[in-house]
C-alpha cells in the first residue's frame, strides 16, 4: 500500500501564531491551564494511540472527516471504528449516502484496519425545540459575526462518541480512549466549539465525568502535539495524491442529491479546489451544461434516497420498540 506521503511540518511558534489567529474565540489562556490540568493528571497532553489501537472517528461524510479516515489508517494504521450520527439536519440522506460510498471504498483499500461506521440517531438539538435553535444558530452573535451555531455542539458529539466506546467495550471487548473529529484550522474563527479551546475542555470534561484520565477527543487537523496542522488544502492535495474520491464527499448545506454550488459551503470547496489547483470533479447544479435535466435528476435522486432512507429510520424505530417492550429501561 502505497505510504509515502509527508504530512506538513510547524514549529512551535508557527502553531501559536496560528491559534492566535483564531482569536477571541480561540481561548489561549484556557487551553494552557487545561494542557497544565491534563499534565499533571496523566503526565502528557495527547499522545498518538501506537499502530493497531483502537480509535473511534466522528464522521459527517464530508470532505474533512473522510480524508483523515484515510489518514488515521493508512498513515497511523489504526483500528478506526467510525459513527455517523443522524442528528436531525436535512442533509442526513446525502451525507450518509456519502458515508456508504467510502465504506465500500476504505474497505477494499484498507481492509486491516476498517470496520464498518456505526449509525446512530439522535436529533440535536431535540426535535420538539430544534427548529428554533438551528434558524436561531444562524445569526450573528455580535459585531464580529461569530456564527451562534448550536449551543454545546461539540460537548454533545464528543458524549455520544464516549457511549459509543463504552458500547464496543461491553458488547465486543474493544477498548479506545480517543476520539477524532474533523475540525480544520479556521472553523474556529466561527463557531467557538470547533477549535482547540472545545477540544481542550471537551476532553477534560469526559475525563472528570468518568473518572478514567487516558481519554483524548481532538481532531487530526489541529492537534498541536502532533506538530502537524491540516488546512482544507493539505486535505485536498493529500486526497489527490492518494486518488481518493472526494467527489463523492458531501459538503453542501442545502437539501440537494448534487452540490447545489452557491451556498458558503459549496463555495469554499470550489476555492480550495482553484488555490490548490487540482480538479475539482464535484458535479455543482451552477455548473451543469444541462441545467434542467440535470435539476430533474437531481429531485428524482434525492427522492429515491430519501425514500430508503425514510424506511431505514422507520425500521430502526420499530426495532427500538420491540427492544422497549422487552427491557423497558
Amino acid at each position: 500500500m502505497k505510504n509515502d506521503y509527508h504530512l506538513p511540518k510547524y514549529s512551535n511558534k508557527q502553531i501559536v501564531n496560528l491559534f492566535k489567529s483564531n482569536e477571541p474565540f480561540e481561548d489561549l489562556e484556557t487551553i494552557r491551564k487545561t494542557e497544565q490540568l491534563l499534565k499533571e493528571k496523566r503526565g502528557y497532553v495527547f499522545r498518538m494511540p501506537p499502530p493497531k489501537s483502537n480509535v473511534i472517528l466522528l464522521l459527517s461524510g464530508g470532505l474533512d472527516t473522510v480524508t483523515m479516515w484515510d489518514m488515521l489508517m493508512r498513515i497511523y494504521q489504526l483500528n478506526v471504528y467510525p459513527v455517523f450520527i443522524r442528528r436531525g439536519q436535512i442533509r442526513m440522506p446525502i451525507e450518509e449516502n456519502s458515508v456508504d460510498f467510502f465504506s465500500g471504498y476504505y474497505r477494499k483499500i484498507h481492509d486491516q484496519y476498517f470496520h464498518p461506521p456505526k449509525k446512530i440517531t439522535t436529533f440535536i438539538p431535540p426535535l420538539e425545540i430544534r427548529w428554533d435553535i438551528t434558524k436561531f444558530g444562524t445569526y450573528p452573535i455580535n459585531e464580529l459575526l461569530e456564527c451562534r451555531g448550536i449551543p454545546m455542539y461539540s460537548s454533545l458529539l464528543s458524549n455520544f462518541a464516549v457511549q459509543y466506546a463504552y458500547y464496543l467495550e461491553i458488547k465486543y471487548a474493544i477498548k479506545t480512549r480517543t476520539i477524532f473529529c474533523g475540525y480544520v484550522p479556521g472553523d474556529g474563527r466561527y463557531l467557538r466549539y470547533e477549535n482547540l479551546t472545545a477540544l481542550r475542555t471537551n476532553t477534560h470534561n469526559i475525563i472528570s465525568l468518568t473518572g478514567e484520565t487516558d481519554w483524548q477527543f481532538t481532531s487530526l487537523a489541529i492537534e498541536k502535539e502532533l506538530k502537524i496542522i491540516l488546512t482544507k488544502y493539505d486535505l485536498v492535495k493529500y486526497a489527490d495524491y492518494y486518488h481518493i474520491p472526494i467527489e463523492h464527499t458531501f459538503s453542501c448545506i442545502k437539501y440537494s442529491y448534487y452540490h447545489c454550488g452557491k451556498c458558503v459551503y459549496c463555495q469554499n470547496k470550489k476555492f480550495v479546489f482553484k488555490k490548490t489547483g487540482i480538479m475539482d470533479k464535484t458535479i455543482y447544479l451552477d455548473r451543469v451544461n444541462f441545467p434542467i435535466l440535470t435539476i430533474i435528476l437531481n429531485k428524482i435522486k434525492l427522492m429515491i434516497i430519501t425514500f430508503f432512507f425514510s424506511l431505514k429510520i422507520f425500521l430502526e424505530l420499530i426495532r427500538s420498540f420491540i427492544y422497549f417492550l422487552q427491557f423497558r429501561y
